[in-house]
């Protein structure tokens, strides 16, 4: 079994019934979920399929490498999942929040968030 990070990109109008069908996936290969992290709706850099706007799911699992294999068959048939990408990594990692370092950032967050 191997540590992988999943990064997928899906059709915004649909992304909550399409990320129980990608949960229902790993369930079906016998993947172990170790944790999920939506990043929300992100525009895109360049427009994928009429889309300029994307839902972003990441995910840390662990599965065995002909899972990833079958499930990338299975990804690419949905036509809710715009892009994927599964990366081995050595171990999971934990999301980072970023602080601000200095005062001069701390207001430039503030006002970027208004």
């Amino acid at each position: 079994m191997n540590n992988y990070e999943l990064t997928l990109l899906l059709k915004k109008k649909e992304s909550e019934a399409t990320k129980e069908q990608v949960k229902k996936i790993l369930q079906k290969y016998k993947v172990d979920l170790v944790s999920e992290d939506p990043w929300g709706i992100r525009k895109l850099a360049y427009q994928i399929e009429t889309e300029k706007e994307a839902y972003y799911y990441f995910l840390n699992l662990t599965a065995n490498s002909d899972s990833v294999k079958n499930m990338t068959n299975e990804f690419r048939l949905n036509r809710n999942i715009m892009r994927h990408l599964f990366v081995k990594v050595k171990k999971h990692s934990e999301p980072k929040i970023r602080k601000p370092e200095s005062k001069i950032e701390t207001e430039n967050l503030e006002k970027s968030e208004v």
